[in-house]
């Protein structure tokens, strides 16, 4: 059985072409602690960012982090007693 409640939450960005009113260039790399900022972000730089980080939280307790890479490495984080959990759940999200 699939988890019912699922929240995506953008913690980390980095951007490696960041232009903020042409007087600030660069790589930029921060945390995220607005949504909609995140989600701005992510719009206006979609072919800049080079790394992103979620929080995805299950059933408004369980929380993993899931680190997306440059290099197209995808990590997922967890407490060691949580792993087995997340691995079912992602499994089940596959097969179905």
């Amino acid at each position: 059985m699939v988890e019912k409640s699922i929240k995506l939450l953008v913690s980390q960005m980095t951007i490696k072409a960041f232009n903020y009113k042409n007087g600030l260039i660069g790589r930029f790399s921060g945390s995220i602690i607005n949504q909609k900022v995140a989600q701005e972000l992510i719009q206006d730089y979609k072919s800049e960012i080079v790394k992103l980080t979620f929080n995805i939280i299950l059933n408004n307790s369980k929380e993993l982090v899931l680190q997306v890479h440059p290099n197209g490495t995808i990590k997922f984080l967890s407490d060691d007693d949580q792993y087995l959990g997340f691995l079912n759940f992602i499994k089940n999200i596959i097969i179905s």
